[in-house]
């Protein structure tokens, strides 16, 4: 756990979730409680295939096409700055499969998801508060 980042986020609380109004339980509670979008760091192929729409596959050149190939058949696909801009450029804005596939990029998570702090419990909360 890295406290030192969870006593930042209590501090400054920057979503004016009140921390400072809050026990340590109802901290934690709300830190742990699903309803942020939170960024993942990798995809499977089987979910950009499932994202594609046929139609906008067979528009694609045969160079493109095996490209796509290539990411189904990966098991997983980190989401690099490339890795967007390369699917961005054959997958052009306003198409469905682009669409689908940026859905893909974020995930259901906490507020303690999206800061890396993993499951914070009251003590957590607690010894965060104790830091100088």
């Amino acid at each position: 756990m890295d406290l030192q980042a969870l006593k930042n986020e209590l501090t400054a609380d920057p979503l004016a979730r009140g921390y400072s109004g809050m026990s340590d339980e109802e901290a934690a509670a709300s830190l742990n409680a699903n309803g942020r979008q939170v960024d993942r760091t990798s995809i499977t192929g089987g979910e950009i295939a499932a994202s594609l729409v046929r139609a906008e596959l067979a528009a694609l050149t045969a160079g493109e096409q095996n490209y796509v190939r290539a990411l189904i058949g990966a098991d997983s696909i980190p989401l690099t700055a490339n890795f967007k801009t390369e699917v961005g450029a054959v997958f052009g804005a306003g198409t469905a499969t682009r669409a689908n596939i940026i859905a893909l990029l974020k995930r259901s998570g906490s507020r303690a998801d999206e800061l890396g702090l993993g499951h914070v419990t009251e003590s957590d909360i607690a010894d965060a508060k104790r830091l100088p």
